[in-house]
This record gives structure tokens, C-alpha cells and sequence, in this order.
């Protein structure tokens, strides 16, 4: 081989790599959880209880430490509206004793919840923890619309609506009892008991019927019951139109020369102020004597004025016009006429008597008789009623 060519042959070139390397050492991180405590109760719901009946329950109220607590957490009962007691007012822990119980008491209400009872527990650098407790104490009401049935007459029907509401949590059955304030009053429900459930509606109605045979004011006392609960009422007040009564329509006959009271009533009435009243005898009969206002639904008030037999009072003795008993005599006025009329400073309204009449009776043998029987009216207008009187014998 020739010089030439052994010049061609490739050639071979070495490269040396020198590399360095830098070695870490990972370092570990601890985290520390800070020591604390928590107020824990078990059941956080009680009840239904029974608003007003005394029924009491129990939770139990624990504090556990966390995470190496030592110290000593104080247990506090911010109010509620309930009655509460604790068996434990505060608990010491440490390494050794992590937890503590203790038990609740709360007492039903005498109105339905529900309410929040809060256990706070405290501890000096800690913060506070809070265990809640809702209470639900049930109960339902009574109600009616309309409270007042206004007006109807002797005989006719009324009716109010008596709605019976449960309320938080109420189940069980409500007795709807009646009580009347007259005899002259009749009164009936449908359906007399209810019955709520969980699943149920809330509220529940029954119909309240009510008539009279006389005309007044009265009263009707619906109760709801049940057991274990406090009886709930509402009152539904029954009125007549307003009238004006002499009462009493019938007694029994007296002597000559005794003395026949008669009571001039009103039933029913809005409110007023004052009256101008005339009722009329015959006075070869009975004879009004005078007039008797100590009584009146309207007293205190500005003075009476009064006209009995057009100003003769008792004994035929006659009482001179303006004078004190005689100012109120006008055109109508004559013997056997009893005339009052009365202006006061304040209202009355409903029953009520305005004034009495004595009369003098001049036979043994009579008849008395109203026409009409009753005066009706409203507030503003007037109306006249006569008592009749007829002799059965001759006097």
C-alpha cells in the first residue's frame, strides 16, 4: 500500500466529558395541630313537648379535649326562655381524662317554641365552643271569625267559623266543648273534636251554630282540650239588634197605694251617650209616681232631667216647670206620661238599664200590656213604645 493512501483513512478523535454534580438533603416538615376542646350534645332536637304541662328532657352534654388540652372548661347556659338544669357546670382534662358528661334538663314552656338552648363552653386562651339544642314545645290555639255575630233576631240561626291551629309539632285530638252564658241561648258545633297528625294540615275548622229566644246580649264559651295540654278558649259574643225593653212584662197585682216598679232596659246598643225617653199608662190605672236614674248603665254623667204626670210627682203635689225633677216636660207630656232624658261625658254600649219608674197603682184589677213589645233602632233615629193598661174591674 502506498503512502497515499493510507493518509485517506479515517481517523479516530477522542472527547473527554467531565461532568459535576451538587447532592441536596431533603428536611421534613412536621405540622402540629394546637390543642383545643368542643361541646358536643346528643340528641340537638327535643321534644314535643307539652307547652304548660311541667314535661320535662335530657341531653347529654359532653366536652372532649384535642390534641393534648390541659386545662379546666367552664360550661355556661345563656337564656333561653325554658327552665334549664346541668349536671355539669365545668370539666377539668388532661392527659389522662380526655372527656367529660354530664346531662341537660330543660322543662316545657307555657308558650310553644320552638327555642334554642346554647351550651357554651370557655376556657382562659381558648376559643369558645358551642353545643345548640332546639326544644320544640307544642301546642294550638283557638280562634273565631267572627268573634261577634251581630245581628239577628229571637229565633234566627248565626253561625262563626272556630279555626283550631297545632303549633310546632302539635299532634293529638282537641275536644271542642260549649259553654252558654243565658238558658235563652242554643248552641252547637260540628264536628265537636279534631284530630292532627305529623302528616297533616295545621289548621282545622269546625262551625259553630248559635240562636236565642229572647232578645239580649249573650256569650259563647268555645274550649278546646286535650290531654296533656292546657285548655285554650275563645269567646263568641251573640247580640240582637239594638231595642229598648220595659221589663218586666208581667207581675203579679198589688195593693192600692203600694209601689209597681218597671225597668226601663236597652239591649244591645252601640255606643251612646245620652237617651230622651217618654213611656206612657193609663194613669186612672197606674199612675207614675217618679223616676229612679241611681241605677242607670249611664252614671256618672250631667244630670237627669226628668217629667213624671207633666211635673205632679207623688201625692198629686205639683212641681213647678225648670225646677229640679220637671225639666224635661215638653208638648207631649201629660198624666201618665214618665219622661227621662240624659246626656253624659262618656259612651255605654251592649246591656243595660237607663232608669226605673215607680208607679202608684189606683185599681187592684188590671191588664198591662207594651205596643210594640220591643222598640227597635239604630244609633241616631228614634222610636215610641205605649204600655197599655186595661181595667178588669172598676176601680
Amino acid at each position: 500500500m502506498s503512502l497515499m493512501n493510507r493518509r485517506m483513512l479515517p481517523s479516530v478523535i477522542f472527547v473527554a466529558l467531565s461532568l459535576s454534580f451538587a447532592v441536596f438533603t431533603a428536611g421534613i416538615l412536621r405540622v402540629y395541630a394546637a390543642p383545643s376542646f368542643t361541646v358536643e350534645a346528643n340528641p340537638t332536637s327535643l321534644g314535643p313537648l307539652a307547652a304548660g304541662s311541667g314535661q320535662t328532657a335530657n341531653s347529654t352534654i359532653t366536652v372532649t379535649g384535642h390534641d393534648g388540652f390541659v386545662g379546666t372548661v367552664s360550661l355556661s347556659f345563656p337564656p333561653s326562655g325554658l327552665t334549664e338544669s346541668s349536671t355539669i357546670s365545668s370539666c377539668s382534662l388532661d392527659a389522662s381524662v380526655t372527656s367529660c358528661s354530664g346531662t341537660l334538663t330543660v322543662t316545657a314552656a307555657s308558650i310553644h317554641g320552638p327555642y334554642s338552648v346554647d351550651v357554651v363552653g370557655s376556657s382562659s386562651g381558648y376559643p369558645d365552643s358551642t353545643a345548640t339544642v332546639t326544644v320544640h314545645v307544642a301546642d294550638f290555639s283557638v280562634g273565631a271569625n267572627p268573634s261577634v255575630v251581630v245581628p239577628q233576631n229571637p229565633g234566627d240561626t248565626g253561625t262563626s267559623t272556630i279555626t283550631v291551629t297545632a303549633q310546632d309539632e302539635f299532634t293529638g285530638d282537641v275536644g271542642l266543648v260549649l259553654t252558654t252564658s243565658s238558658s235563652h241561648i242554643t248552641a252547637s258545633i260540628l264536628p265537636t273534636s279534631l284530630t292532627f297528625t305529623s302528616s297533616g294540615p295545621t289548621s282545622q275548622t269546625a262551625m259553630l251554630s248559635v240562636s236565642f229566644d229572647q232578645l239580649g246580649t249573650y256569650t259563647v264559651l268555645v274550649k278546646g282540650q286535650s290531654t296533656g295540654y292546657l285548655d285554650h278558649s275563645v269567646l263568641v259574643t251573640v247580640i240582637s239588634p239594638a231595642t229598648v225593653l220595659v221589663v218586666p212584662r208581667s207581675q203579679l197585682l198589688t195593693s192600692t197605694g203600694a209601689t209597681v216598679v218597671y225597668n226601663v232596659n236597652v239591649v244591645s246598643m252601640p255606643p251612646f251617650a245620652g237617651y230622651d225617653i217618654m213611656v206612657v199608662t193609663n194613669p186612672n190605672v197606674l199612675s207614675p209616681d217618679s223616676i229612679d236614674t241611681s241605677a242607670s248603665a249611664l252614671n256618672p254623667g250631667t244630670a237627669f232631667t226628668n217629667c213624671v204626670n207633666n211635673g205632679f210627682y207623688a201625692n198629686g203635689t205639683a212641681i213647678p216647670l225648670g225646677s229640679p225633677g220637671n225639666i224635661n216636660c215638653g208638648p207631649g207630656d201629660g198624666p201618665g206620661v214618665a219622661h227621662s232624658g240624659f246626656s253624659s261625658s262618656g259612651e255605654f254600649t251592649g246591656d243595660g238599664m237607663l232608669f226605673s219608674i215607680n208607679y202608684k197603682p189606683r185599681t187592684l184589677d188590671y191588664t198591662i200590656s207594651a205596643s210594640p213589645s220591643t222598640v227597635t233602632f239604630a244609633a241616631g233615629q228614634s222610636g215610641s213604645n205605649t204600655i197599655n193598661i186595661a181595667l178588669t174591674s172598676p176601680p
